[in-house]
């Protein structure tokens, strides 16, 4: 069997050497590991080989140039020592200039101090704030994130720039719009409310000569009492139309906000305001557990309602409204409500036009103006939801809408109410 030892130093002077070339490796190590060496010379059979420690760099340095952020190295008190071009696009100034020059002096003057600020808390924790710089556009916005960085083993600064001018000016734009809009609703509903006035003067004028003509219908002919019965019915009929028309454009007119509510509560509040109709046809109504809401309260109420009195409206002679109100919790933090009847029912083919304005697809045997629907649409619309309605005829109808749960950030518990 054979050994193998290694040889033991024979002097003094050979342990000093050792000792020698361990601390030089050891100081080269150090150096790599701080980043103080660019290249390492490597002496081998195949001659001097050279290995840049750059190249690590390097990637890095290609894609703070390319992404469509500024970025910055800041020492601690905010001089640039690295920016990429796009910094020098957003704040129109050459990207050579940049170097070595202080962040803050790109800023507003009054908004410097704030950002000395964020500069001195960014130096422990990651900080952001929208400034303005000073630049030759009219305004420029830009979203400074700050994080702290060592750099070298001191303290240092990373920064990113957003330049947020174009989300600005859109924001802006959209903010006119939404004024535009909220004057436009505004005038249409003064409108509304104005023309319908006015034409319900002549038309009550109509009704009071339609009675004075009623009265005296037994010295007229068939033919003319008959006229004056048409007459009537046409007046009060363009009355409804005209109400209904000012109820629509009133949706949106009480200026109430939404909230976190009772939908249990706000049922039992319109079954309260049609209790004469549930006694006059005897209706049994079974309402299920319902959750609380965020809306208006006065959107729900005339939701509630509409669909409530044509639940009891639409029925066959003789027969006693069966009506049940229930809900479901949907996936996308929304609940569906249900209001499902026995009434007369439609043909499901007709479900896109019953939520038009002025759409009835009964005879003039059940009053109504054709607006009921069209009002719920409207309001289930401003809460981004949706209504729809399953019917057949003779079987009744269930009518489905959706709206928003109560978040916890709403102050109030998400549940179902008895």
């Amino acid at each position: 069997m054979s050994s193998c030892a290694m040889r033991a130093p024979q002097s003094t002077g050979e342990v000093e050497e050792l000792r020698a070339r361990l601390q030089e490796a050891q100081e080269t190590l150090d150096a790599i590991r701080s980043g103080a060496v660019d290249a390492i010379v490597v002496d081998g059979p195949e001659g001097r080989r050279v290995f840049t420690l750059q190249g690590a760099e390097h990637p890095y340095r290609v894609l703070a140039e390319t992404m469509n952020e500024g970025a910055a190295s800041l020492g601690g008190d905010g001089t640039i020592l690295f920016c990429n071009r796009r910094l020098g696009e957003i704040l129109e100034v050459p990207q050579a200039q940049l170097l070595g020059s202080p962040i803050i002096h790109y800023l507003k003057e009054e908004q410097r101090g704030a950002f000395g600020l964020l500069l001195a808390a960014a130096a422990t924790a990651p900080r952001r704030g929208e400034f303005e710089c000073a630049t030759s556009r009219a305004e420029t916005t830009v979203l400074f994130s700050l994080s702290p960085l060592g750099v070298g083993g001191g303290e240092g600064i990373c920064l990113v720039a957003t330049d947020l001018s174009e989300q600005k000016k859109l924001e802006r734009a959209l903010e006119n719009f939404a004024a535009q809009l909220s004057r436009s609703n505004e005038e249409l509903s003064q409108f509304a409310h104005l023309a319908s006035h006015d034409l319900q003067e002549p038309l009550r004028h109509i009704v009071g000569f339609g009675d004075m003509l009623q009265e005296h219908s037994a010295g007229m002919s068939p033919e003319a009492a008959d006229c004056a019965g048409r007459m009537q019915k046409a007046a009060r009929r363009m009355s409804e139309l005209i109400e209904g028309l000012l109820q629509y454009s009133r949706v949106f007119g009480s200026g109430e906000l939404p909230q976190a509510i009772d939908l249990a509560r706000v049922t039992a509040e319109v079954m309260l305001d049609l209790h004469q109709e549930i006694q006059q046809f005897h209706a049994r109504i079974t309402v299920e557990a319902l959750p609380r809401v965020y809306a208006a309260p006065s959107h729900m109420r005339q939701l509630l309602r509409n669909l409530l009195s044509n639940a009891l409206k639409f029925q066959s002679a003789g027969a006693t409204p069966e009506i049940r109100i229930g809900s479901q919790l949907l996936p996308e933090g929304r609940w569906e409500i249900s209001v499902q009847d026995n009434g007369i029912g439609f043909d499901q083919r007709a479900q896109a036009r019953i939520f038009r304005p002025f759409q009835r697809l009964h005879n003039s045997n059940y009053p109504g103006s054709g607006m009921g629907l069209a009002i719920c649409h409207r309001i289930v619309n401003t809460y981004g939801g949706s209504i729809r309605a399953t019917s057949e005829l003779g079987r009744g109808s269930t009518f489905y809408f959706t709206v928003p749960a109560v978040r916890a950030e709403d102050g109030a518990e998400n549940g179902l109410r008895e």
